[in-house]
Parts: C-alpha cells; sequence; structure tokens
C-alpha cells in the first residue's frame, strides 16, 4: 500500500509538471523533466503555490518539501518529525498559507511549529 501511495504521489508531481510544460508558449523555458526528491521521502500531497512553487509532504516523518516547478531546485522547507505524516496539502487562494492534514496519525497544523497553517 505504502508502495501504491508513493507511486501516486509522485505520478501526480509528474502530471503537474508535465501539464504546465505542456502550456508553455512555444520559445519559452521548458520545465524539467523529473524533479528528484530527498532520499527517503515518501510523496504525498503535493500543492503549488505561488509562480512556480510547489510543496510536497513525505510520509516518512511529515517533513515539507518546498521546490520550483522550473528549475527542479528546492530544499526542505518544514524539517519531519518522528511520528508524523504530512498527506494533505493546500496553499490558500492567495497563496499566502500553507495548510498540512496529518493523516491517520490526527495532527494538523502548518509547515512551522503552530497549528492551522504557514505563512510561506
Amino acid at each position: 500500500m505504502r508502495r501504491t501511495l508513493a507511486i501516486t504521489g509522485v505520478a501526480a508531481l509528474v502530471a503537474t509538471v508535465a501539464a504546465l510544460t505542456a502550456s508553455a508558449a512555444p520559445g519559452t523555458t521548458t520545465f524539467p523533466e523529473v524533479i528528484a526528491l530527498p532520499n527517503g521521502w515518501l510523496p504525498e500531497g503535493i500543492a503549488v503555490g505561488r509562480g512556480s512553487t510547489f510543496y510536497s509532504g513525505s510520509r516518512a516523518d511529515g517533513a515539507i518539501y518546498r521546490g520550483d516547478l522550473r528549475t527542479g531546485e528546492g530544499s526542505i522547507f518544514a524539517p519531519g518529525v518522528p511520528g508524523r505524516v504530512a498527506v494533505g496539502l493546500k496553499v490558500d487562494q492567495r497563496g499566502r498559507y500553507l495548510f498540512v492534514a496529518g493523516g491517520p496519525t490526527g495532527t494538523r497544523g502548518r509547515a512551522a511549529s503552530t497549528p492551522a497553517m504557514a505563512r510561506i
């Protein structure tokens, strides 16, 4: 089941990149075909923020990765905590807050240390 969820998360990220690449105007910079995530990352919950910024949650420890869909570069935005997961991510309409759901752990929060949301 974990493998299926990981594959689904990666497939969603690839589909997002593919859709953005397909809609690019001729002559513009293309997006990378693959965006590498940290080793051991169990991707779940992908959200797109302002511009070409994306966020990916990890089922391994609830960490949040922030990257750029245009360059493929990124880094861990919020470190994980053992026993937590980040399975549902949503950026508000104004692109200012990232909401994170903790799935079966019953936690919810923001990518920082306080509950409910993170200012991004």
